[in-house]
Formats: structure tokens, C-alpha cells, sequence
């Protein structure tokens, strides 16, 4: 199993899609740099991504927010950014549903 988790944020009214990192309450100590710098570097520049982290620690949660409403791109980038740091994506059950029923 991978070591790295990166967790598919589902839109919720307050947030849009985006990439969590550092998700689990026993990850607030974890660095996080690898995945900052996978962010910043691979995520792509045709979509508005804000980096909300909540702190300028280099350590515990990060999220970085997709000013877009397609999960198709969510995914795509999210892919890239797991290849760059080995991690694996976890897709929350509520949003593999949507990617289902979109393929449908």
C-alpha cells in the first residue's frame, strides 16, 4: 500500500472540488511539501486552483480548491499530482456515485 493519500474533496457549497492532503487526524504532523511542490508544478494552468491551507506550515492538512465543476478534470489532475508524490487517490463513495452515473 502506498504510503501518500490523496482524498478527492467533493463541491459542498462552501468549497469547491479539490485535492486533500493530509486528510487523517494522524496526519497533522506529516510533511506536506512534496505535495505542495507536485501541486504547484503539475496541476494544470488552464484551471483556477487556490491553494487553502488554512496555515503556511509546510506540515498537517492541504487542500487546494478547483474553481471548476467538472470531476472529469478533478480526476485527470489529481492523477497527475498522485504519479508525481506515489500516492494513491481515494474517491469518497459520494462522488464515485456522480462519476458512475455520468458514465452511465
Amino acid at each position: 500500500m502506498k504510503m501518500n493519500q490523496i482524498r478527492l474533496h467533493e463541491a459542498d457549497g462552501l468549497h469547491s472540488w479539490g485535492l486533500e492532503f493530509n486528510f487523517l487526524p494522524q496526519d497533522k504532523e506529516q510533511d506536506a511539501s512534496e505535495f505542495i511542490i507536485a501541486c504547484k508544478t503539475v496541476l494544470s494552468k488552464n484551471y483556477c486552483w487556490f491553494f487553502q491551507c488554512g496555515s503556511e506550515s509546510k506540515t498537517g492538512y492541504k487542500y487546494f480548491e478547483l474553481w471548476n465543476d467538472d470531476i472529469f478534470v478533478l480526476l485527470s489532475e489529481a492523477e497527475k499530482v498522485a504519479k508525481e508524490i506515489d500516492a494513491e487517490i481515494v474517491v469518497p463513495l459520494s462522488i464515485l456515485e456522480k462519476i458512475i452515473l455520468n458514465n452511465a
